[in-house]
């Protein structure tokens, strides 16, 4: 039997098993025994941890709007990458800034870090704000597996009124600007 006695958990895993698994996620399926003793089965996504990047300047915010497959629809969303293993959450963060906006910061602040959907999904995702911009040409396209259209450096009203207005529909961009218009409000 697998116990999940380090952290007190309520739960008791009895099996588990990776369904699929690719580079960047697996599907876990366990049999567990649940906090009231039915027996089940718990399934749940376990991705590497991201990164969410804030290229902030002059009270504005850049955006990028990218096509996600998942949902065949064009959105605005602020950078974001994901850390393999042996990769440090900061480094990929500049990586991915580079690449997708061309746009080097000279100072990095991490803001914190969030879950994305802990009920059904494993995926720690790491907040930086990147300042002290140098912005270099934009070139539509992206890298590999990504399709981006437009970057836009957009005034921090004018990205609340995106949010008020369903404009914005990423969850991750969204948690992250939450966290960044706290840490602004609080500075």
């Amino acid at each position: 039997m697998i116990t999940n006695k380090m952290n007190n958990s309520p739960w008791q895993t009895t099996k588990s098993d990776i369904v699929y698994a690719n580079k960047w996620m697996k599907f876990v399926k366990n049999e567990v025994i649940h906090p009231n003793g039915a027996k089940g089965e718990y399934t749940y996504l376990d991705a590497i941890p991201g990164v969410v990047i804030l290229a902030q300047e002059e009270n504005s915010i850049y955006l990028i709007r990218e096509f996600k497959y998942p949902i065949n629809k064009w959105i605005w969303n602020l950078f974001t990458g994901g850390v393999n293993k042996g990769q440090e959450p900061l480094d990929v963060a500049k990586n991915e800034l580079k690449e997708e906006g061309n746009i080097i910061a000279n100072k990095w602040v991490e803001l914190g870090h969030f879950y994305t959907a802990p009920g059904i999904e494993v995926t720690d995702n790491y907040v930086f704000l990147a300042t002290g911009l140098v912005v270099g040409e934009f070139h539509k396209g992206g890298q590999g597996d990504e399709a981006i259209d437009q970057i836009q450096k957009i005034k921090y009203e004018e990205i609340n009124l995106m949010i008020k207005n369903g404009e914005i529909e990423n969850g991750l961009s969204l948690a992250a600007l939450m966290m960044f218009f706290n840490y602004i409000k609080s500075d």
